[in-house]
């Protein structure tokens, strides 16, 4: 049965798309770019992260995070029932971690924002692990720090990149297909329309 239940955050917990697309268009507007916000939505749901984006238009991120600073907050949960789906989760003796390519800054803050804190023994950042998804060093390292075996836990992302580091790590993927921006070409061990089925699993159970 599994022990361990391990989380991406954008995209997956919380929805950043309109945010993400804003700042872009705010970073590229300083630059002088002209880019209508359509038109980046439309490039984003393409790219596996912003960095793609502004790379292509040769924005420093040093000038993303700057905007991204005055927008962040307007950040928001996909579920409703987050927080008690993740207690549930608690009360049936598992552990909750969150492994996130976002700042640990705005991380930490948007956590509290949502009151999801508590609930994880572990958050890993860029500010942990600087090997970025797809590479499992990110996931090795929390199951490492928590003491759960690889073939007991389970990873929960939006992304081929999740699913991939997953299946390198040697545990089980999740796909959260609420928060997919284009079709996932991997095969994920579950597919969840809803966060709330995830607990199917904390009490053996299996999903589609």
């Amino acid at each position: 049965m599994l022990k361990g239940f391990l989380f991406d955050l954008d995209g997956t917990l919380w929805d950043s798309e309109k945010v993400i697309v804003k700042t872009i268009f705010q970073a590229a507007s300083q630059a002088g770019i002209h880019a209508g916000k359509g038109q980046i939505a439309k490039q984003f749901k393409k790219a596996t992260s912003p960095i793609i984006v502004l790379k292509h238009y040769h924005i420093p991120a040093d000038v993303f995070w700057k905007f991204y600073k005055q927008n962040y907050l307007d950040v928001a949960l996909f579920f409703g029932n987050t927080e008690e789906i993740f207690s549930t989760l608690l009360e049936r003796k598992k552990t909750i971690g969150f492994i996130t390519s976002l700042k640990k800054e705005y991380a930490l803050s948007l956590l509290e924002k949502f009151n999801l804190s508590t609930y994880a023994k572990i958050l890993i950042t860029p500010s942990e692990c600087r090997t970025p998804k797809p590479s499992p060093v990110s996931i090795i390292m929390a199951l490492e720090k928590l003491h759960i075996r690889s073939e007991y836990a389970i990873y929960t992302g939006d992304q081929d990149s999740d699913i991939v580091s997953a299946k390198r790590a040697g545990c089980k993927s999740g796909l959260a297909k609420w928060g997919i921006r284009n079709d996932a070409k991997e095969c994920p061990d579950y597919s969840f329309l809803h966060l709330e089925e995830i607990l199917a699993l904390s009490e053996g159970k299996g999903a589609n």
